[in-house]
C-alpha cells in the first residue's frame, strides 16, 4: 500500500538561537498507516542570505534526536551572493513522528551517519559477510 505524505513547511528564524534558524516539517498522513523508514524527500525554500553553507544543516525528530539525512542544493540566489534558494532534503521518516525540525546556520553540522547495514571482511582465505540477518562465510576457492 502506498502512503501519501503531505509535508507542510513552517519556517521560523529566531535570533536568540545558537544556530541560524529552523524549519519545522509537519507530517500529514490521512491513511494513518504505521511504518518505519519511509523514504521522504522535501524541497525547503530559503530567503536570500539565510543559508550560505548547504552543509550547515541537521535534521531532528520531535524528541530532539538527530536524524540522518542527505541534502542537495537545487537552486541558488545568483547575483545576490549565491546563497541557497532551495535545498532538497531526503531522509527515512517514521510515521509515528508528527514533525521533524531542520536546523541550519553557523555551528550546525549534519547528524551522525548510520552504521553500515552490511559488513564484509576477510578472514584468511575466506570472506565473512554479515547483513544482520544473514552471517555467511565464503571459504577458500569460492572467490
Amino acid at each position: 500500500m502506498r502512503t501519501a505524505w503531505l509535508l507542510t513547511l513552517l519556517g521560523v528564524t529566531t535570533m536568540s538561537l545558537s544556530y541560524g534558524g529552523e524549519v519545522v516539517l509537519h507530517r500529514s498522513d490521512p491513511s494513518n498507516v504505521q511504518a518505519r523508514a519511509v523514504p521522504v524527500t522535501v524541497g525547503v525554500p530559503f530567503a536570500v542570505g539565510q543559508l550560505t553553507d548547504e552543509k550547515a544543516v541537521a535534521l531532528f525528530d520531535a524528541g530532539g534526536k538527530a536524524v540522518p539525512c542527505q541534502t542537495a542544493v537545487t537552486s541558488r540566489w545568483w547575483g545576490r551572493g549565491g546563497s541557497v534558494q532551495t535545498l532538497l532534503v531526503s531522509f527515512l521518516a517514521d510515521t509515528a513522528q508528527e514533525r521533524y525540525v531542520l536546523r541550519y546556520g553557523a555551528g550546525v553540522s549534519a547528524g551522525p551517519l548510520p552504521t553500515p547495514a552490511v559488513t564484509a571482511k576477510t578472514d584468511g582465505d575466506a570472506v565473512v559477510v554479515n547483513t544482520g540477518v544473514l552471517h555467511a562465510r565464503l571459504g577458500g576457492g569460492f572467490i
